[in-house]
């Protein structure tokens, strides 16, 4: 089964998305801020991140900077969510693999994820 870290200081948007993902076959595991989202990449090994880009004390700029600069977890595709538009080019400049603007459509969420992972999520096991 997949892994997606999902780190959004909006605690609503943050459970809406991993209930989605988990109910989709991904195992969700989820953070309220940028260091703990570090943590849990390095303790976790996602293979996938999804992470707001406006939040408190450490942004999703700093968050992305900090996943690719460690060794650990540079290679995680790394999925970054706004509501503002401009900030798709920037994300990008920094290494972002992909780019998903608020609002979105739970379609718009899982096509972005499986294009980047390349391929369905796996059943869950009962």
């Amino acid at each position: 089964m997949k892994k997606i870290l999902v780190i959004d200081d909006a605690e609503e948007m943050r459970s809406t998305i991993a209930e989605l993902l988990n109910l989709s076959g991904f195992a969700a595991v989820d953070a309220s801020d940028g260091r703990t989202g570090i943590r849990l990449a390095q303790e976790n090994s996602p293979d996938l991140i999804l992470c707001d880009v406006k939040m408190a004390n450490l942004d999703g700029y700093e968050t992305l900077s900090a996943i690719r600069n460690d060794r650990s977890t540079s290679k995680i595709p790394f999925i970054v969510i706004t509501g503002y538009k401009q900030d798709s080019q920037e994300s990008s400049q920094m290494g972002a693999d992909g780019f998903l603007a608020k609002p979105f459509t739970s379609v718009e969420l899982m096509r972005t994820i499986l294009s980047t992972l390349g391929g369905e999520p796996e059943p869950k096991m009962a």
